[in-house]
């Protein structure tokens, strides 16, 4: 950890798995590797929920790091889910008020009344 620190480099743990573990034996922060304050370190650790309760496909998680790095984690996530929200909204059925058939379908025709 001091080398990454002395280097600038950024150390990500992924503690999907912190809390299984055996014979009643914690799984130790990362911070305790670093001498520096969270606010200074370059550590990144990320987690979730779907290891821990067994909730198999669920996306949710999380990062803990200085808060400069995770303002600009979360403002690239939000831009990244803005992005999808589109995609998906263009590429699937309501694709269609936009007039961009999903994926494999052909153009609606448009609807006319009368005869």
């Amino acid at each position: 950890m001091e080398y990454c620190e002395k280097k600038g480099i950024y150390v990500i743990t992924d503690n999907i798995y912190h809390k299984l573990v055996f014979d009643v034996k914690t799984w130790p922060s990362p911070y305790k590797f670093t001498k520096k304050d969270v606010e200074l370190t370059h550590v990144i650790v990320v987690n979730g929920v779907s290891k821990l309760y067994g909730m198999t496909g669920f996306r949710i998680g999380w990062a803990i790091s200085n808060r400069n790095l995770v303002s600009i984690m979360s403002n690239v996530h939000s831009q990244k889910s803005a992005i999808e929200s589109l995609r998906l909204t263009l590429e699937g059925d309501m694709g269609v008020f936009f007039g961009c058939p999903a994926p494999g379908r052909q153009r609606s025709p448009p609807i006319r009344s009368g005869g």
